[in-house]
């Protein structure tokens, strides 16, 4: 048998020049790695230490805060994941509703549709005690995040789950300037997606005890 000499995850011990000073660990599953990290971190310290994932640093132990299990203030609650989600979704319906007089009037509307459903999606894993780490580490991989969702629990529709497969792609192009021709879910369609969402994660935090604040209007003075 041919011994493995390459994991998606790398732990090291740097020198006091950024060298790595010592291999510490190669570990192919994220959550191995990171957990294999807070204990070469509980062991060493004082002790630089990095959590790479080929090239990107994930951790670094030189650089604060952290979130440590068990230490972290949850700077990242699914309350808060929640209310940036609902934020950006009433902004969207905002936009929707009153019209842009712009050469691209719906690609801001879509780009705040996707957006709060990622954070939606990041809402209801936090809740699970999916931590920020990993959902950092995710991004804005919308099929991780759904397969994950479903998992602990998420129940979502047919139309709700291949509109969400298409999130990526669509935020892309409602970001930045693509031409030609393309086929893709309307903007009502991602709505109505996004208010499925929307009240399958709320109703998920209030029956965990979360109070739930709904954004509206404010008209300038």
């Amino acid at each position: 048998m041919k011994t493995r000499t390459h994991f998606a995850h790398s732990i090291d011990m740097l020198d006091a020049a950024g060298e790595i000073q010592e291999h510490l660990a190669g570990v192919e599953d994220f959550e191995v790695a990171e957990a294999t990290f807070w204990a070469a971190m509980k062991r060493w310290p004082k002790a630089a230490i990095i959590l790479r994932a080929n090239a990107r640093v994930i951790h670094d132990s030189r650089k604060a805060p952290f979130d440590v299990p068990g230490e972290e203030i949850d700077r990242h609650s699914s309350l808060g994941y929640y209310n940036y989600a609902a934020s950006y979704h009433a902004a969207a319906e905002l936009i929707v509703a009153e019209g842009l007089e712009a050469t691209h009037p719906s690609s801001p509307a879509m780009a705040m549709y996707c957006h709060a459903i990622e954070l939606y999606l990041k809402s209801f894993l936090r809740l699970h005690r999916i931590s920020a780490v990993r959902l950092r580490w995710i991004g804005h991989d919308f099929q991780k995040l759904q397969s994950r969702a479903r998992t602990c629990g998420l129940i979502l529709s047919d139309e709700d789950c291949g509109l969400i497969d298409w999130m990526e792609s669509l935020w892309s192009r409602a970001r930045y300037l693509e031409t030609g021709f393309y086929q893709a879910p309307r903007i009502q369609s991602v709505a109505g997606t996004c208010r499925n969402l929307k009240q399958s994660v709320c109703e998920a935090l209030r029956a965990a005890g979360q109070p739930i604040l709904s954004p509206s209007r404010r008209r300038a003075m």
